[in-house]
């Protein structure tokens, strides 16, 4: 695969749809705009904090960690 996508952010929470483009195999919620190593990849939200207060939920792309956190 192209060096190109060796800098693209992702979340291991899309593996799933990197592993089935890797090996061929389609399923019904496939989405090959999470693989990584797709020509279709897109950015997505990088979610971070507790899930269960989805207030509190802050994407990874847009407010990345600070030195003091």
């Amino acid at each position: 695969y192209n060096n190109e996508f060796k800098h693209r952010n992702y979340s291991t929470q899309d593996f799933i749809h990197t592993w089935f483009d890797l090996i061929n195999i389609s399923f019904d919620k496939l989405d090959l705009t999470r693989s990584i190593i797709n020509p279709d990849f897109e950015k997505h939200p990088i979610w971070i904090g507790d899930p269960n207060k989805a207030n509190e939920l802050r994407d990874l792309r847009k407010t990345p960690f600070s030195q003091n956190e």
